[in-house]
């Protein structure tokens, strides 16, 4: 899959979403960020068992 976008933007998308991130996890799946794109729009999540964040941009 490829995408385009501002730079800026992916960068503040994943600064964002990576504070829910733990460095180091029981669950080797909670040490990274979820990206998907669909309809023009991208998702980042990040997730920790107790805390999730989810940012948008188009």
């Amino acid at each position: 899959m490829k995408f385009s976008c501002e730079k800026v933007v992916l960068q503040n998308a994943l600064a964002i979403s990576s504070r829910a991130v733990a460095t180091k996890s029981a669950i080797p799946a909670l040490e990274g960020l979820l990206l998907n794109c669909s309809g023009g729009e991208l998702t980042v999540t990040g997730y920790n068992m107790q805390l999730g964040i989810r940012t948008r941009f188009a």
